[in-house]
């Protein structure tokens, strides 16, 4: 208590110090407010003040506070009375809850995050009922609503009252408590004032009524995207201040510092230069995602099926023309992985991208140009395959050559939620151009295989301010270069520990490998020696498998997916796909920030073959006793709840699958190779996962045709197949550096995952106990050295 009180007792007195350099009195008072306002260090908490405020009414909560008989009546319900009494009601008790029982348990940031991501997806789900049932228009028709409808109505009030409960567990209290938490005790009078302020700036009290006439469904969109925003902004900018002194918050917040601290992001607080170079070669490998996800709706639009004549040809025939167009890009994707690696090998990871952006240029180039000659598409695909190929295999090696072991999970997903974006983005596209572009036009399937463009030409581009990876660098004895680079990437000096540290396990590998250097023949023939094979026989099947988790069938052939639902009109099943896109990008934001490096591989892997079947099982057994695309057919589209539960469990395996076997395979094939042959190692395996999508590509169409619901259950099956062997034979790399996955690997797997599950250690305890960025006390001093760097 007593050293509580002498830190009071401090900020008091620098206070006092500051004011008393304007003289006393009231004006005196205010210019000493307005000089500490302008100190370091307090801009970014006026700022970070100002987003709280502001989301916390672009929310969507004060349009219910102030509208909730409104906005009851567009999703069906007559008794609005009752039912607004019942949301305020959860609030309140939510709110006691939290404030009373949990706030000091859970903390600030978290909850925000979470409840702000809960709360969107609520408010989308409402969104899509009201747009799907048009309950409003029904009652005010004087209909009476179907059970389908009434039953969907009844769900979506289900998810306003959870929306209720997550925004009291977040965006209701956290902002007030941040803002009196973070400046010091003279401001807060002023602060408080200026929180005020904010709220009722952004009441949207008077925008409210405008917003439901012009928008109508839209506005539950519109809060669900700001809700979206205020996970993002959570994540990113708002800072764990529980338990903190107000010593810790004037580091955490100071100067030009990220405004997280580093144990709680160590993404971001590696250092601004770190983080810097290496965006481009993950969020513009968005191209990955959207060329994948595109080409599904954009053969699902009718003007793409007029002007390449697949209108008026037997299902027969359109089958084999959807599993040429799409098995071409795989293909192209399998031969451009196959063979980058000489191309890797000899003139660096960062050139290697550089080129394939090129080349998907090239491809999507011949793509846009095709102008109903599917030659032209297929020859684009295939090239446009070659492209994200070569950088599907070199961008994940390039990361894991160049991150912190704590964070190698991380970087990875990143790059995987650059991916998954990208495909949600290509979903969304088609389903604009749908809806704004004219079917008469060409432009209409035009515009979205044009689009991929852009971020090609960003990852071309964007290489040339990325440094090259400081490993391959040392390869070819350029040390100085390699530890130059590490210095630059790490965001510390060149005689901290952790930088010596790492440069001479580097060092020690490279002259290693370099004392008996080998030709490529004898490349070839170490992917056969003992403590290699099990690495790469482990690699290859699970980027195989990969494509077995039932995913890639729903990217690819989304509209016929949703086809078979009993989802009819080119416009809902494109609306359905993009929330398709939204659950997968969802998934891999779990993984990067949660599963890869707090749940771990081994766990992601078994755990996503478990909950990941279930979806599916369901699915098949749903369509084979409705038949919903045989009804809808027949015009019959009165959909009951289980059918919406048929959808829902669609973004359901989206987002299990995504958020583990999606994104831990590619992590995981690209940090257990060696060293030495680590590039034709990944090439291998990152070959064998574009062979597996081509199968899959290249079968679905008649799968879907010819098995109907039995699709799904053949692959739930194989998701559970999966899973076992992942019990057996894929040990745990979770915090492990590159080095020493030589002594993980040493024995088989399957001795390995043995020990492992008996607790026995199987990397050398020295090793393992070394620095790492990971321990509570050298994250201190990192951070440390980065503030020092930073003042100076």
């Amino acid at each position: 208590m007593q050293e509580e009180l002498d830190m009071f007792q401090k900020k008091i007195d620098e206070e006092r110090a500051v004011s008393a350099q304007y003289g006393s009195g009231q004006w005196a008072y205010l210019r000493g407010v307005a000089n500490m306002l302008c100190r370091k260090g307090m801009w970014n908490r006026l700022v970070l003040v100002f987003c709280a405020f502001a989301l916390n009414n672009l929310s969507g909560a004060a349009a219910i506070n102030y509208y909730s008989p409104t906005l009851f009546k567009s999703i069906g319900i007559t008794d609005v009375s009752l039912y607004t009494g019942i949301y305020g009601l959860i609030k309140a008790i939510a709110s006691i809850i939290y404030f009373i029982f949990l706030i000091d348990l859970l903390g600030r940031r978290w909850p925000a995050i979470l409840s702000s991501l809960i709360c969107s997806l609520c408010l989308w789900t409402v969104g899509v009922y009201v747009k799907v049932g048009h309950p409003a228009d029904i009652i005010a028709a004087g209909k009476a609503l179907s059970t389908s409808t009434a039953a969907g109505g009844k769900a979506a009030t289900g998810m306003i009252m959870i929306y209720s409960i997550c925004w009291s567990f977040g965006l209701n209290g956290i902002p007030w408590i941040v803002s009196a938490e973070i400046f010091p005790g003279a401001l807060r009078n002023f602060t408080g004032t200026y929180a005020a302020l904010v709220v009722w700036l952004f009441a949207i009290t008077k925008a409210m009524p405008y917003i439901f006439s012009s928008f109508g469904y839209g506005t539950w969109f519109f809060f669900a995207a700001w809700m979206i925003v205020a996970t993002v902004w959570a994540f990113f900018f708002l800072p764990e201040t529980k338990g903190l002194t107000m010593d810790q918050m004037d580091v955490i917040l100071y100067g030009v510092l990220p405004l997280v601290p580093c144990r709680v992001v160590q993404l971001l607080t590696i250092s601004l230069q770190w983080l810097r170079p290496r965006y481009p070669p993950r969020a513009l490998h968005q191209v990955l995602g959207y060329d994948t996800a595109v080409i599904g709706g954009t053969m699902a639009l009718d003007s793409f099926r007029r002007d390449f004549h697949l209108d008026n040809v037997s299902s027969t025939t359109r089958d084999t023309i959807q599993g040429n167009i799409v098995s071409t890009f795989q293909a192209g994707c399998f031969f451009g992985a196959l063979f980058t690696f000489p191309i890797a090998e000899k003139f660096g990871r960062r050139k290697t991208v550089m080129m394939a952006g090129t080349v998907f240029l090239i491809g999507g180039t011949l793509m846009t140009a095709a102008s109903g000659n599917l030659n032209l598409i297929y020859a684009g695909r295939a090239i446009a395959g070659l492209g994200i190929g070569a950088s599907s295999l070199t961008v994940p090696v390039y990361i894991a050559e160049t991150a912190p072991p704590s964070i190698r999970g991380r970087l990875v997903g990143i790059f995987e939620i650059a991916s998954q974006g990208g495909g949600m983005l290509g979903f969304w596209i088609n389903y604009a151009t749908d809806r704004t572009i004219d079917v008469n036009s060409r432009a209409q399937w035009i515009v979205p295989l044009g689009l991929q463009l852009a971020p090609g030409l960003g990852l071309a581009l964007g290489m040339i301010w990325c440094p090259e990876s400081p490993r391959w660098l040392a390869r070819g004895d350029h040390f100085d270069a390699a530890e130059k680079i590490l210095v630059q990437i790490r965001g510390l000096p060149a005689d901290h520990e952790y930088v010596r540290r790492e440069m001479n396990d580097i060092r020690t590998q490279v002259e290693q490998r370099t004392s008996n250097r080998m030709t490529k023949k004898q490349m070839f023939q170490k992917l056969f020696q003992k403590g290699i094979r099990n690495r790469m026989g482990l690699g290859m099947a699970l980027m195989f498998l990969q494509s077995f988790t039932g995913v890639n069938i729903i990217t690819y052939y989304a509209p016929r997916i949703f086809e078979s639902l009993g989802i009819s009109g080119t416009s809902t099943k494109l609306f359905s796909t993009g929330f398709y896109g939204i659950a997968k990008t969802f998934g891999m934001f779990l993984f990067t920030f949660w599963v890869a490096e707090r749940v771990g591989r081994r766990k992601g892997l078994l755990w996503g073959s478990a909950l990941g079947c279930i979806p599916m099982w369901y699915i098949g057994g749903y369509v084979m006793k409705a038949d919903p695309a045989g009804a809808a057919a027949a015009g019959l589209v009165n959909r009951d709840g289980w059918g919406y539960l048929a959808m829902a469990c669609v973004y359901i395996n989206g987002v299990i699958i995504c958020a583990t076997w999606q994104g831990i395979t590619w992590l995981y094939a690209s940090e257990v190779q060696t060293l030495e042959i680590r590039m034709l190692a990944v090439s291998i395996t990152t070959a064998t996962t574009w062979l597996g999508s081509f199968i899959i590509a290249r079968s679905t169409p008649y799968m879907i045709s010819d098995l109907g619901y039995g699709a799904y259950f053949f692959f739930s099956s194989i998701l559970m197949l999966m899973g076992i062997w992942a019990f057996f034979f894929v040990p745990e790399t979770k915090g492990l550096t590159l080095e020493d996955m030589d002594a993980l690997f040493l024995n088989p797997t399957h001795k390995t995952v043995w020990a492992q599950m008996r607790g026995r250690a199987v990397v050398a305890p020295g090793r393992a106990r070394s620095p790492s960025i990971t321990d509570e006390k050298f994250e201190a001093n990192i951070e440390a050295a980065q503030i020092e760097r930073t003042k100076s």
